[in-house]
């Protein structure tokens, strides 16, 4: 009932903690850190008490739990069973990649790929990817999901291509991890570098520091265990070390919000944020009395969860999140408003040039061409109504 442009299997996992822990952010974090935490483990097998450096880096990512750290580990898991000795790893190698493939595509895609041509026995290899794939398959059958899966995750990337972002600090770093795996697999022939070059995928079309850093992880793993540059080690450790000392005070003052269920906690950039949010929430709250809301802005999941409510397809309305053909959904807006009160809330980002935002601009394009200009809000965004 929500448009992902990801697989379902973060997501299923997430959910069955969360369902007996409650609803909140906090029980998300906590399920999330037991991933990582099982994880460590096994690198701390693997690289004794460097298995810190890789926790530090993570600290380092603006988002520390996401889909995209979970794809990190999973690499790292294929890394682990590449390196060790257990019988049927192929299988579990597969079943590994398979993880991915229904996790997130793109990466799993590319993984498949170098998985089977990395294969020793490449038919217990497509056997552990494809059981995942039909496992996947008859989840969504179940479910009545089969054409949405498709549409979201495969017919809308040509949207998600108009996200192309490059950071320069994130360019930077992105070659010189590219430089540094290309040396490793011509000195090398290391084939488990083939599946970090493959992983660097995650960084396309956003090459923003949070998808770099998260391209890190893995690579950081195989560095750790692999180099014998007793200098790069040494500089890449204090550079970590410092990083990692130095970034707490980049959030200082403190803040978290202080009310609100869902987000009740939850760490915040500044005080304005939690005053945002009280605004935005009590806002919404009293215009849904008399009229359908939409929220076209960056923080819609943020207040509808903070108001207690479960986020709809509208409230993520990025480039690339609505399949194959995104204007019939203003068709259904059109058509839902012609007999009701409709407020529509647009994201300040809109209007500002030099912003760069994944916000689709047909729904700003159609709101303010059909209908009025109502009121400002303290945070600067826009609202209409019919």
């Amino acid at each position: 009932d929500f448009n992902m442009v990801i697989g379902p299997l973060y997501n299923i996992i997430i959910a069955l903690f969360i369902f007996p822990f409650d609803n909140n952010l906090i029980a998300f974090h906590i399920t999330n850190s037991m991933i990582i935490s099982i994880y460590t483990v096994f690198i701390y097998k693997k690289l004794g008490r460097q298995y810190l450096y890789i926790l530090f880096l993570i600290f380092l990512l603006p988002n520390m739990f996401s889909y995209n750290t979970f794809v990190a580990f999973l690499t790292i898991g294929i890394l682990l069973l590449e390196d060790s000795s257990i019988k049927h790893k192929d299988i579990f190698i597969g079943i590994t990649i398979g993880s991915i493939l229904i996790t997130k595509q793109n990466v799993g895609l590319i993984l498949l790929l170098v998985g089977l041509f990395n294969s020793n026995n490449k038919y217990k290899t497509l056997a552990g990817i494809l059981f995942l794939v039909f496992s996947l398959l008859i989840y969504l059958i179940y479910c009545g999901s089969i054409f949405e899966y498709i549409n979201f995750c495969f017919l809308g990337l040509g949207g998600f291509l108009d996200n192309l972002l490059i950071e320069s600090t994130a360019f930077i770093l992105y070659m010189i991890i590219l430089v540094f795996l290309i040396y490793q697999y011509i000195v090398k022939k290391d084939k488990l570098v083939l599946y970090l070059l493959g992983f660097l995928i995650i960084g396309f079309p956003i090459l923003d520091n949070t998808h770099v850093l998260v391209s890190a992880i893995p690579v950081l793993y195989y560095f750790l265990l692999k180099s014998n540059n007793k200098n790069a080690r040494l500089l890449l450790k204090t550079i970590l070390i410092v990083c990692t000392v130095c970034f707490p005070f980049k959030n200082m003052p403190f803040h978290f919000v202080s009310n609100g269920s869902f987000l009740k906690y939850r760490h915040i950039n500044n005080y304005n944020m939690n005053t945002y949010l009280n605004e935005m929430t009590n806002y919404v709250k009293e215009k849904e009395k008399n009229s359908d809301v939409y929220l076209f802005i960056e923080n819609a999941y943020l207040i509808r969860l903070n108001i207690g409510q479960n986020p709809g397809f509208y409230d993520l309305i990025n480039k690339g999140n609505l399949g194959n053909n995104p204007y019939k959904y203003i068709t259904s807006i059109e058509k839902n408003c012609k007999d009701k009160t409709c407020l529509f809330i647009l994201d300040s980002k809109y209007f500002n040039r030099k912003t760069n935002s994944q916000l689709s601009p047909i729904f700003k394009n159609f709101v303010t061409k059909n209908y009025q200009y109502f009121e400002t809000l303290p945070s600067f965004d826009r609202v209409y109504k019919n």
